[in-house]
């Protein structure tokens, strides 16, 4: 069993991010499951006593941001009375090999539904247009090659011989299923700075969301007078809503100096919150993908 202890106080504003946040692709479902009135019910029940979430959290197979997703995903659509979830993760496979994996099968106003799910974050390195140009924060990864396989293998999975055959074995009905993806996350753009809107590559929603990144030496001149509290996201918290308790001041002289260390020593990209003290709460004014120095010039992998 994962010990999921340290997503307690998050479980609730994740789970909303999850639902509400804009969709990153401009193909997706054309029902909208997060207007409906028993998901706002599911999003008052889960404010008030989120164990059951948790306890459902704890039967994870794996403890990253990207099952996480799922499984916040899965707690949703089982847990609303319209929706029959059918099947999670379900493998495609026949004697000789796996060709892949439904991420998520329910049926919803007499129809069966197929999702893929993902959570991305990419930054742009070049042209904005082109899917290629945005990369994950690490480079393991970039656009295009995440959408080519979602559009050209994991959403036509459901429709091959191999996977009627298996749905069938499932009770299941394989025909007709509507595949759709279902796909979060944020684009970032070098700097605020930038005036022109982005273009954004073509198979994006243009209502998405868009942050910026910036390297650890520009930050200081991408950051307004009035912040002075800032917060390391730890990737399991990129989706999280922060408390008062989350943030460290920002505002002494050795704040930037410190946050230069964290991200020279870590030699890696540090997602970063920065807000400002109003009143009695911390106000959250941005959050920044921050890059070494020599990010731009790195391959991708």
């Amino acid at each position: 069993m994962i010990d999921t202890s340290d997503t307690r106080p998050y479980v609730a504003s994740d789970l909303e991010w999850v639902i509400s946040s804009p969709l990153l692709t401009k193909t997706r479902p054309e029902f909208d499951l997060a207007s409906l009135p028993e998901t706002a019910a599911l999003l008052t029940s889960v404010r008030d006593n989120p164990a059951p979430l948790i306890e459902f959290l704890t039967g994870m197979k794996r403890y990253n941001l990207g099952t996480y997703f799922e499984y916040l995903v899965f707690y949703w659509l089982s847990n609303i009375s319209p929706v029959s979830v059918l099947a999670t993760n379900l493998q495609i496979r026949d004697e000789t090999k796996t060709h892949g994996e439904l991420d998520l099968l329910f049926s919803y106003a007499g129809e069966v539904n197929h999702w893929e799910l993902a959570i991305k974050f990419y930054a742009n390195t070049a042209t904005s247009g082109l899917e290629e140009n945005w990369v994950g924060p690490l480079k393991k990864d970039n656009l295009k090659r995440k959408l080519d396989r979602l559009f050209d293998h994991q959403l036509p999975l459901c429709t091959t011989e191999v996977a009627k055959k298996t749905l069938s074995l499932s009770n299941i009905k394989s025909e007709p299923i509507k595949s759709s993806p279902f796909v979060k996350g944020v684009l970032f753009e070098k700097t605020k700075t930038t005036e022109a809107k982005t273009l954004l590559p073509g198979r994006i929603a243009e209502d998405c969301e868009i942050q910026f990144w910036c390297t650890i030496s520009d930050l200081q001149a991408n950051l307004t007078d009035n912040i002075n509290r800032y917060c390391i996201l730890p990737k399991m918290r990129w989706m999280s809503r922060l408390r008062d308790i989350d943030w460290r001041v920002f505002g002494c002289p050795n704040a930037h100096q410190a946050l230069t260390e964290i991200v020279l020593d870590a030699n890696r990209p540090q997602y970063v919150a920065f807000g400002k003290f109003d009143g009695d709460d911390v106000v959250e004014q941005c959050r920044i993908f921050i890059m070494p120095d020599n990010w731009e010039s790195l391959p991708t992998l």
